[in-house]
């Protein structure tokens, strides 16, 4: 519906009713609340004021939450006029550079909506320039905005069905370089399943063009609360008819018609003066050549008397679209004051000039004139396309999350023109995205294996970001002809799968930390283009794979680029070690003077290389005790030169693991000791300060909890971390990552017993170190498992002092990973303690569930884990979330507790959050249950029940207890944000 006025204000005037139609007004409400609230009567509306700042409520009452979680992108602009709707006195633009903007609304699937966007132009931006700009709706044309006023508004409201999506886009499509396109409000309002069944039935949308409360006051303009779909039904003065008008105040009951028009529109219509006129109505239509779907509406709301009969034929263009359509005092009688019907039609472009034409003559033996209470004219939107394949969607939303890509919206391929501008596709049938072009866009992190569910990918463009890690298997990507990761920092050896992809012909992997010896049928693949100059660990033959590629190339084979790295690539590098190495330095030196932590025994500082002063222990299993040694022994032990640990590693040979801040590899002390080796990747500025903060916290940090730190290498550009090996692996690996089905076999009372091992490593650094430590990335992949299943926590690398005031926070920049992050923390950049609570709330539900923080491919209510496992335990339906593995081998007690203090763990509001030692209080009394030796909360500590001076809890919590206090003012924005600042 596009609605003009002069100076429009869009606000919805005030219905100005006769005082003998007051009381039936008041009775409808009532009646089609049920004594429901208009609060409760919005379930499933979401009203975006675009630009807004603040919640309020309308005149209407209905409720506007600003826009800005439901869209990445635009820039917010105040009109300043305060006689306007509040909704629209706000907007959002979109000064580029991109072309569409998308907002992103959830629905429910199989159910039909009305989305409604408005805009006012208002000369927001003082320029006095009219916009025009296409409006779209998913990968489907909606309508072009287009202003011949500053001061005039519109609405377009649309009817769609969602199918089988879980969300709707809406966006705005640049058609000028020069003309930014802008939104004032965006609506969304779900209707019954039988309202409008053509869209579904015939896979359309409709369009509305107009919507008419027949013999209403021409001031009145009818919506929500007198409609709850919240349809805008304008009077139909403006039509010029010269009919009597009719009206009652009894509510008229609904009848032949599934698009349930509201009571109080149908209680007012026009008839004929006499049974011996016709009436006629024409409706103006905005476009010629298109279908519409109308609808008229007929209900008898005048007493007939016992002789009095009202009949008459429907005719459209002359044609008979009904007969006989009849209204008796039987009627009535049987339908206490409602006879009711409708008239639905389909009707062709082909016969349509413009306008509308409909005659309704009197039958022959009527003693009343025809009637008509409403009308509905919207245009058909068919030839729908339901966009890019889907699991090239998923693959691209799972890229955008990881690398933070989030002001890409909408639909990645369509329309054409407006696709995403890092994608190509190919949109002959249906589209599929075949180029990936991310060059140069400063990403960090791993290449993501879901790159590999872009099946008709022919170009991978990755060259010049900040990637890490080794190369993923893509070789499923049959039809890649270019893959181009060159000016990196990837490690591991070149997949030999790389030469069975037939229409691989450029292949640049220049400039990277690559090992190993190239695959013989990758040097001797015809036709193949390859660059691998720059990786110094990188060799032709078997032997040679430490020093750079210098062995000639087969004249047969492609040729391969063997330059050394350029002298600004080397200088660069000699400048960052020697700064780095100072930097280490220093900051050691500081460390050793006055950073200690005290554990159960006492402690003495320890020792880097010259200074003298007693070492740190190299034991994982001492809480705090300082070893023996003489300074010079363990300064020998805590260092390591290079040499060393390439031999420890056998030429860096396996590799057990990968994160953000490099590879890391399997090794073997001389004395036998298994330990894990940490390599920073080259040229990770992120990660030479993740190894400074590692190797200044672990060399002084002992618990039996906590991964010992054995030594470190700090030589030119080689930083290295020597760590205990933990044989068993990660806990995420365990639950639900990459390690085989066969071997994830962690019983519930397992399970439980690494809950609290983790927390009380976790409790340590918060109350047993001074200065205090928040680990600020804990996270299910960051717990490690002995071959005793002894979990201790790893990675801290983002690890921050505390202040030393108890309360209060440190302002930083936010860093963690994408499902762990403290909501709190995340919109306020204050880090505290609970921030790590909140992270360990979320392993805890891994550990219940099995399943990741952050699932895709599932409906949206699902795809956070916090809020998918709050709803269920708020229903007491904690079977739905618990790790079909598990079966019924946990006591349901037990359970519960577990899900209870990790549901309050994962409390948005830091302070309502327990502390870690309350924690590790009530994981101990879950674990005394499931042993059947549960003892009472009194009995448990000394200091009083686990949550005393929280009056929102009680120690003695049940299922729906934890959660009825939940009023969560911050939405968990992490949980599909990308991993932060690199990480």
């Amino acid at each position: 519906m596009r609605i003009r006025k002069e100076n429009f204000e869009f606000s919805m005037p005030t219905v100005e009713l006769p005082v003998c139609m007051t009381a039936a007004l008041l009775a409808i409400t009532f009646m089609c609340s049920q004594q429901q609230s208009i609060v409760a009567l919005q379930s499933g509306f979401i009203s975006l004021s675009c630009g807004g700042q603040s919640n309020f409520t309308d005149e209407n009452g209905i409720f506007w939450i600003p826009d800005s979680q439901y869209i990445q992108t635009g820039v917010s602009a105040s009109l300043n006029n305060s006689l306007l709707d509040k909704s629209i006195q706000h907007v959002r633009y979109f000064p580029g550079p991109r072309n569409k903007s998308c907002y992103v609304l959830p629905v429910a699937s199989s159910t039909t909506y009305i989305v409604r966007a408005r805009f006012y132009y208002g000369n927001y931006d003082g320029l006095n320039k009219l916009p025009n700009f296409y409006i779209l709706f998913n990968a489907n044309y909606w309508g072009t905005v287009e202003f011949n006023d500053a001061f005039e508004g519109f609405f377009y409201e649309l009817i769609l069905f969602s199918g089988n999506s879980t969300s709707v886009s809406v966006c705005t499509a640049r058609i000028s370089p020069a003309v930014n396109p802008f939104i004032s409000s965006l609506e969304l309002r779900p209707l019954t399943t039988s309202m409008y069944n053509i869209v579904q039935s015939h896979n359309l949308a409709l369009r509305t063009e107009s919507r008419y409360d027949i013999g209403s006051n021409a001031s009145t303009v009818i919506r929500f609360p007198y409609d709850p779909y919240d349809r805008i039904w304008e009077s139909d003065y403006g039509l010029k008819t010269t009919y009597l008008t009719l009206s009652t105040r009894n509510p008229v009951i609904n009848g032949r018609t599934g698009d349930i028009p509201p009571s109080f529109v149908m209680q007012t219509a026009k008839t004929t003066i006499d049974a011996t006129t016709l009436m006629y109505y024409q409706f103006l239509l905005p476009q010629v050549k298109q279908s519409y779907y109308i609808a008229l509406y007929f209900a008898e709301i005048q007493s007939l008397g016992a002789n009095e009969t009202r009949i008459f034929d429907i005719y459209y263009y002359n044609n008979l679209l009904s007969s006989n359509l009849y209204y008796s005092s039987l009627d009535v009688a049987s339908l206490a004051l409602g006879s009711f019907a409708t008239v639905e039609i389909y009707a062709n472009n082909s016969i349509l000039l413009g306008t509308l034409n409909f005659s309704f003559v009197p039958g022959q033996h009527s003693t009343l004139g025809p009637i008509l209470n409403a009308a509905e004219v919207l245009s058909v939107l068919d030839n729908l396309t339901s966009g890019t394949y889907y699991e090239d969607v998923s693959a691209l939303v799972y890229i955008q999350t990881l690398f933070n890509l989030l002001d890409w919206s909408g639909d990645p391929c369509l329309p054409i023109g407006y696709n995403w501008d890092w994608v190509e596709c190919d949109t002959e049938l249906v589209p599929r995205v075949t180029t990936l072009k991310l060059s140069g866009m400063d990403l960090n992190g791993s290449i993501p294996q879901s790159i590999a569910e872009l099946k008709a990918l022919t170009t991978i463009l990755l060259d010049g970001n900040n990637l890490t890690g080794s190369i993923p298997d893509l070789s499923r990507l049959i039809s890649l002809q270019t893959l181009d990761l060159q000016n990196n920092s990837l490690t591991g050896t070149i997949p030999g799968w790389l030469a069975t992809l037939q229409n691989l012909t450029e292949l640049y992997l220049q400039n990277n930390n690559l090992s190993g010896t190239v695959p013989t049928n990758l040097r001797t693949k015809a036709g193949l283009d390859i660059g691998l100059s720059g990786n110094p660990y990188l060799c032709l033959e078997p032997g040679s794979c430490f020093s750079p590629i210098q062995s000639p190339i087969p004249s047969q084979a492609p040729q391969i680029v063997n330059s050394q790295p350029s002298k600004k690539t080397n200088h660069l590098g000699l400048i960052l070690g020697i700064a780095a190495g100072g930097i280490i330095a220093s900051v050691l030196l500081v460390a050793s003077i006055f950073f200690y932590c005290r554990g159960s025994g006492t402690q003495k500082p320890g020792s880097f290389k010259g200074v003298d002063s007693s070492a740190p222990s190299m034991n994982g299993d001492v809480f705090g005790v300082a070893d023996t040694k003489t300074s010079r022994d363990r300064s020998q032990e805590f260092i390591f030169n290079f040499e060393e640990i390439r031999g420890c590693t056998k030429g860096f040979q396996r590799k057990i693991g990968e994160g953000g801040f490099g590879p890391v590899y399997y090794g073997k002390l001389s004395d036998g000791r298994e330990v894990a080796v940490k390599v920073l990747a080259t040229d990770s500025h992120q990660g030479a300060a993740e190894f400074i903060n590692e190797v200044e916290l672990l060399s002084r940090v002992h618990h039996r909890y906590l991964v010992s730190l054995l030594g470190y290498c700090n030589e030119s550009d080689q930083k290295i971390l020597v760590y205990e090996y933990m044989p068993k692996g990660t806990l995420r690996d365990n639950l639900y990552g990459a390690m085989p089905q066969s071997q994830k076999s962690l019983s519930w009372k397992m399970r439980l017993n690494i809950a609290l091992n983790a927390a009380q490593g976790l409790e340590y650094l918060h109350t047993g170190c001074h200065p205090r430590i928040i680990h600020r990335d804990i996270k299910s992949s960051n717990i490690l498992l002995s071959k005793t299943l002894t979990a201790k926590v790893s990675d801290f690398g983002l690890s921050k002092l505390a202040t030393e005031d108890e309360t209060s926070h440190i302002f930083t920049v936010v860093k963690g990973t994408a499902g762990y992050l403290d909501p709190e923390y995340y919109l306020s950049n204050q880090l505290g303690e609970k921030s790590d609570v909140f992270s360990f709330g979320v392993v805890l539900l891994e550990i219940i569930c099995g399943r990741e923080p952050v699932k895709m491919n599932v409906p949206r209510e699902e795809m956070n884990l916090v809020e998918w496992v709050r709803k269920h335990l708020q229903e007491g339906e904690i079977h739905e979330v618990v790790d079909p593995f598990l079966r019924s081998t946990y006591k349901m007690e037990a359970m519960w507790k577990v899900a209870e203090i990790a549901i309050v763990s994962a409390e948005p509001r830091g302070m309502y959050r327990p502390t870690m030692a309350e924690v590790v209080q009530e994981l101990k009394a879950a674990i005394q249950i499931e042993n059947g030796t549960s003892m009472s909360f009194s009995d448990q500590s000394n200091n009083g029940p686990v949550f005393a001076g929280r009056n929102q809890y009680s120690p003695n919590l049940h299922s729906m207890d934890i959660l009825e206090h939940v009023q969560p003012s911050f939405n968990n924005s992490s949980a599909f944000s990308t991993e932060l600042e690199g990480r």
